[in-house]
């Protein structure tokens, strides 16, 4: 299963995604700037997808396969 994550910087988003990848689950993550998240220990776990809620168009592809 994959799932998506919106909020991966934040302190929920922060914690909740290496339980998640901890059960074996796929985890694409939504962040503005991926540069924000270089430093976390499950950065090269995930699939990064760079967007902005605030901008639909950044958007397409989003969650095609979650």
């Amino acid at each position: 299963m994959r799932v998506l994550v919106t909020g991966s910087t934040g302190y929920i988003g922060g914690r909740l995604i290496p339980r998640l990848l901890s059960n074996n689950l796929k985890v694409r993550v939504l962040v503005r700037d991926k540069e924000k998240i270089k430093h976390k220990s499950w950065f090269s776990q995930v699939e990064i997808f760079e967007g902005d809620l605030t901008k639909i168009e950044s958007l397409d592809g989003l969650a095609d396969g979650v």
